[in-house]
């Protein structure tokens, strides 16, 4: 079994790797590099590839929720045989795996996505609700609930086939997509700054982090530690397609008008496997 080691790509660890290499090959690398020589470096680069371009490593992870018209609990409800027979098509590897739980619950694993299926009901004495702030769910009646987690590198591959799967199941639109932002990521929050930053860009301000572009409505968020400081950014969006070709344009002009910010994200966590 391989090995996992995880370290850091950061402006300190060139001028270790530059050291390294002058020591041992006897060159004369310059030993120290500034912020702005890595920013340089690394953010005009597309570190994973894929939709969303040169900014994809601003990426964690995207999140689409499906919710179901409340039905009745004897109604089927077993999209996943299409999902597998979708990925077949396209040569897509994909394995299902059941939930412990008798809630009706199913993953299926693609190449960098997860879809989970669940089934939620009113139960004896104790009304069960979903997050998002859904209804209660009357007796006799369920929700089902369809979450699919992609990563950034694939979601040119995961995105398209989701699409296709939702149609197939006639999923009623729209769809709500969060962005999940890495670590680091700065949002700016001064309001006067905002409306400077989105002057002439294309991006229309509906509030306090409320935004339209394209006829893409968003919203920026932060998950919050317990003392109300960020953990990370999320952009939350709604739409009616996965793949939608304005969300790499949307992500590049948040950046290039400032209004989120990278400087400050330092270090970039890599982490390799050596195998023996």
């Amino acid at each position: 079994m391989g090995q996992e080691f995880e370290y850091e790509v950061s402006p300190e660890a060139l001028d270790n790797l530059a050291r390294i290499c002058n020591e041992t090959f006897d060159l004369k690398i310059p030993e120290h590099f500034a912020q702005q020589d890595f920013d340089d470096l690394f953010e005009g680069l597309d570190a994973y590839g894929g939709f969303f371009g040169r900014f994809s490593w601003s990426v964690n992870d995207v999140v689409i929720r499906f919710e179901s018209q409340q039905m009745p609990i004897t109604q089927s409800f077993q999209p996943t045989a299409s999902l597998r027979q979708l990925a077949a098509d396209a040569n897509i590897p994909c394995q299902e795996i059941s939930g412990d739980n008798n809630d009706g619950s199913v993953a299926i694993d693609l190449p960098g996505c997860v879809v989970k299926t669940q089934q939620r009901c009113s139960t004896e004495g104790m009304k069960l609700t979903v997050v998002h702030y859904t209804p209660p769910i009357p007796e006799g009646m369920k929700l089902a609930v369809v979450e699919s987690f992609l990563s950034p590198q694939y979601f040119h591959l995961n995105a398209p086939l989701l699409d296709k799967w939702y149609a197939k199941e006639a999923f009623t639109p729209p769809w709500s997509i969060s962005i999940n932002f890495r670590p680091g990521i700065k949002v700016e929050a001064q309001r006067h700054r905002i409306t400077a930053k989105l002057f002439d860009s294309g991006i229309q301000s509906a509030g306090t982090h409320h935004f339209s572009f394209q006829g893409l409505d968003f919203n920026i968020v932060s998950l919050n530690t317990a003392h109300g400081v960020p953990c990370f950014y999320y952009m939350q969006i709604t739409c009616n397609v996965i793949f939608d070709k304005r969300l790499p344009e949307l992500l590049a002009r948040l950046f290039e008008t400032g209004l989120l910010d990278a400087q400050r994200l330092r270090r970039t966590p890599v982490t390799t496997t050596v195998w023996p």
